[in-house]
């Protein structure tokens, strides 16, 4: 969900993920090929959406007969994940075609949109690997859903959901947010926690529900319909209602102040870990009237170390990985959205490093990387560092054929960024013979 919100708070678009009650929150399987098909779908949704949400569901399909039960580890289980959005849907004809290598929806709909469509069949083919099957349900104009299904070990040790602290118990919450998914995200984290929940659509009717009840936690949007969160967080504060503690959502990055009258920060979309540990916060003393004040989160870049890297990749929510991996491992990046942007800024600026995307719109980076090569002198030349989503006998020595450096498949793991980078880097120290 981190990965696409940055995208997704540009876009206005809401994100939101709805558990059922009977998930376990641990699983025995391949967690990097279920984030690669949940990256893929979730950020499929929210490229073609410009209004309103992408919401992930997760259910329990069922459990084999004569399997253990969900409480005991080896339980076999079948998972039932659904990718929803408001977008521009696609046609019946077209959703057939769409597992099929290089197949996107109707041209008409989909011009403003590039890509290839292969992220949807190796999303195919990770799903059938683990026992499950994926389909589309979708309408013109009124979005789509994704669904798939796996089989996984599931156990319910050390259930997060379950964790009920004394400090929480019996305390009561309002959620203020006008959008109904993220209302309903928030209750199914509060409620297991054993605290009284109720939703509110807007500032006005949170005020006059506060009026009627105790309330002990508002966790309040920062965008309302008929105010803004610290608005309404500034009317909670009256002498009356003083003893509420407020809890802002916003996107990082979001330009909200900082406010005395909240009592503490979460960042959309709002994590289960991140709730609890703030409740725990905010009702930690005895009587629980002195909310901790928590600052709004610091979203400035680390400094970059001094290896300039320019990210040659079509895909905004990849974009958006490979520059988190990079922020990990102490680089920034400059982006570029195909070959022929990424020659553009060569012209304007030298860099020791390019992570070049194989597969782009316009010019790709075998092409790419064979203008460098003949281009630029030896010294001046970057080191050139293969993506790309096949891995196939053959791939790394066509790319190395090409002029590149060096080869990493994706989804790419951090480790395995490091060592390249760190590889580049040795290599840049070397003399040219």
């Amino acid at each position: 969900m981190d990965i696409v919100s940055a995208q997704a708070a540009a876009k206005g678009l809401e994100l939101a993920y709805i558990l059922e009650k009977d998930i376990p929150t641990t699983l025995s399987g391949d967690e990097s090929r279920l984030r690669q098909i949940l990256i893929n779908l979730l950020g499929n949704a929210v490229k073609f959406t410009e209004h309103g949400e992408a919401v992930l569901f997760v259910g329990l399909a069922y459990k084999e007969v004569g399997s253990a039960n969900c409480d005991a580890v080896g339980g076999l289980n079948e998972f039932h994940f659904i990718v929803k959005d408001t977008g521009i849907g696609i046609t019946q004809d077209d959703a057939e075609k769409l597992f099929q290598p290089f197949t996107q929806g109707d041209s008409s709909k989909t011009k403003n949109f590039s890509g290839t469509g292969l992220g949807l069949v190796i999303s195919k083919r990770l799903v059938e690997l683990m026992g499950g099957r994926i389909w589309i349900e979708s309408e013109i104009g009124k979005g789509s859903a994704f669904h798939f299904t796996i089989k996984a070990e599931a156990t319910r040790e050390n259930d997060a959901q379950n964790v009920r602290d004394q400090a929480l118990l019996g305390k009561r919450a309002i959620i203020v947010s006008d959008n109904k998914s993220v209302r309903t995200m928030l209750s199914r984290i509060i409620s297991p926690w054993g605290m009284a929940v109720n939703e509110y659509p807007n500032g006005n009717e949170a005020l006059e529900a506060i009026k009627l009840d105790e309330i002990d936690l508002a966790i309040v949007d920062a965008v309302l319909p008929d105010m803004s969160g610290i608005d309404l967080a500034h009317r909670i504060k009256s002498k009356r209602y003083s003893r509420v503690n407020i809890a802002i959502m916003s996107y990082v990055g979001s330009n909200i102040q900082s406010d005395d009258f909240v009592s503490g920060w979460l960042a959309k979309p709002v994590k289960s870990q991140s709730l609890h540990n703030l409740a725990l916060k905010l009702f930690s003393t005895e009587n629980g009237l002195k909310p901790t004040r928590l600052k709004k989160p610091d979203t400035k870049i680390e400094h970059e170390n001094g290896v300039s890297i320019l990210l040659a990749e079509d895909n905004m929510v990849n974009q958006k990985v490979a520059q988190m991996m990079l922020k990990r491992l102490g680089y920034r990046a400059d982006v570029a959205a195909n070959g022929l942007e990424a020659l553009n800024l060569l012209d304007n600026k030298k860099y020791n490093i390019i992570l070049m995307d194989i597969q782009m719109p316009q010019m790709d980076g075998l092409e790419a990387t064979r203008i460098i090569r003949e281009k630029m002198h030896p010294n001046d030349r970057p080191c050139i560092i293969a993506m790309t989503a096949y891995a196939l006998n053959g791939d790394k020595e066509g790319c190395l054929k090409a002029g590149m450096d060096d080869y990493i498949s994706k989804p790419i793991q951090i480790k395995e960024l490091e060592r390249v980078l760190h590889r580049c880097e040795d290599r840049m120290k070397q003399p040219i013979r």
